[in-house]
């Protein structure tokens, strides 16, 4: 059974003007039509045709799907359609995927900025975890030679220097962690498509850093078990 709406257009001009009583054939789902950060709003598919009351637009956008036409026998046939129905019609064409890519111009940018800046970031911070870690050994020379020198493993230093670093990893990883969802409410307007405490997300940044952390611990530990414990500890007497 076909059901039926009653409509009412609001306009400046006019006020509230009465579309009447319209017959739904169909429903569509939501969509956005400026910007991917608008809230989708109800919206409603007339025909032109059956408009009961004047137009107040100066422009018209025509969306035409493409079929096996290539994009300029399309373009022509839609040229001679809006010039069939009035010849004074001015008409501009747009790829869609030139539409799009000019709406989201912004926002990749802004998304390359932040790429750039998370990766400056990742490296400073790997830089100044190997800077540490490198630093602790160098103090700690003496005491991995003796360990070396009573019969330690190389690989047992090793996991020594990085299970020490990876507190130091743990910790870094828990306080950016609370940090980032805390502030994350303040730029999830910026977000499209992700929630900034989205579980790929976090997880993949959590392996990562993780991951910078644990390979900037592992090369100062391995070069420390490489030395000689006669050597160093020659040294320090």
């Amino acid at each position: 059974m076909n059901r039926t709406v009653s409509l009412t257009a609001h306009t400046n001009d006019s006020g509230d003007v009465a579309i009447g009583r319209k017959t739904i054939v169909g429903v569509v789902g939501d969509s956005i039509h400026t910007s991917i950060r608008e809230t989708a709003i109800p919206t409603m598919y007339q025909p032109l045709a059956q408009r009961e009351f004047p137009l107040y637009y100066q422009f018209f956008f025509l969306a035409v799907r493409p079929t096996a036409q290539t994009p300029a026998q399309i373009l022509n046939s839609v040229r001679a359609a809006v010039t069939a129905i009035d010849p004074n019609l001015k008409s501009t064409f747009r790829p869609m995927s030139e539409r799009v890519n000019a709406v989201l111009a912004q926002d990749r940018l802004v998304a390359r900025l932040s790429l750039f800046g998370g990766a400056l970031a990742l490296l400073l911070a790997a830089i100044g975890l190997y800077g540490v870690t490198a630093y602790v050994v160098a103090c700690r020379r003496s005491e991995l030679a003796v360990r070396l020198a009573l019969g330690s493993a190389p690989a047992g230093v090793i996991r020594l220097v990085v299970w020490e670093t990876s507190w130091l990893i743990g910790t870094g990883i828990a306080l950016g962690l609370a940090i980032s969802l805390w502030s994350g409410r303040f730029i999830s307007s910026l977000l499209y498509g992700v929630t900034p405490a989205d579980p790929l997300v976090v997880g993949t940044a959590t392996v990562m850093l993780a991951t910078v952390g644990m390979i900037a611990a592992w090369l100062p530990a391995h070069r420390a078990s490489r030395t000689d414990p006669a050597m160093v500890l020659r040294e320090t007497t």
